[in-house]
């Protein structure tokens, strides 16, 4: 008897906290596509391979074009489908000749239906080895920023891979921001590199280990990337 009322106990909860049990195809990442545009040539770059952070083996590569296209990742599994859901921050990792960068794919975390991402231009620097200068003094040179994740050092515990996907980032944002251009299109890229260079950053810092002996310098050396990019993106 304790048993059946339990039971029923159970039920009413679940009914009433939105949540229903069942066995569903679930979406893990999001479809995404998009062009990728050599920062150099300007131009549009074929075989750069693409893949989900999830799943770094299964890659397409861009067309003639630039273009891609990568399917989502799905799975069949036994849920507690919430009525609100969640935001999931994917990777997708672009990589070509030994260089890679890292965007930031927004979708829902579980979701029912299938989503896309669509980055349009995407631009990518063939010469990271080429580093630029922060645009004004007071902000962290590049081999400084570097030696922040360096091991033992302040930022040792961050996601290395997004380490050093954030620096090329920023690098790249500094080399834009130094080419300014009043064609239209150009500065629709550079808005957009600069928009997913936050994100990687936002995205990194949540990687990061804390404590209260170092907490607040971890958040100095954050916020002066975040002032430095909203400063390149404004033109200031």
């Amino acid at each position: 008897m304790k048993s059946a009322v339990r039971f029923i106990q159970c039920s009413l909860i679940v009914i009433l906290s939105g949540c229903l049990p069942t066995v569903t195809k679930v979406y893990q990442a999001p479809k995404v596509s998009g062009q990728i545009i050599n920062l150099q040539t300007m131009l549009p770059m074929e075989g750069v391979k693409v893949a989900h952070q999830q799943r770094k083996q299964e890659t397409v590569s861009s067309d003639v074009n630039g273009r891609f296209v990568l399917p989502s990742l799905s799975a069949t599994e036994f849920k507690l489908l919430m009525a609100a859901h969640a935001i999931s921050n994917n990777q997708v990792i672009i990589a070509h000749g030994g260089s890679q960068t890292i965007l930031i794919a927004n979708a829902t975390l579980n979701g029912q239906y299938e989503e896309l991402v669509d980055f349009s231009f995407i631009l990518f620097d063939t010469q990271p080895q080429n580093i630029a200068q922060p645009i004004e003094s007071s902000y962290k040179k590049h081999d400084l920023l570097s030696s922040y994740f360096s091991e033992g050092n302040l930022l040792a515990s961050c996601n290395q891979e997004l380490s050093a996907a954030a620096l090329a980032a920023l690098n790249t944002s500094r080399k834009l921001a130094r080419s300014v251009t009043s064609d239209e299109k150009m500065t629709s890229m550079a808005n957009d590199h600069y928009t997913r260079t936050a994100e990687v950053w936002d995205v990194l810092k949540s990687s990061c280990e804390r404590s209260n002996n170092n907490y607040r310098e971890i958040d100095q050396i954050f916020e002066g990337i975040g002032a430095e990019i909203s400063v390149i993106s404004t033109g200031g």
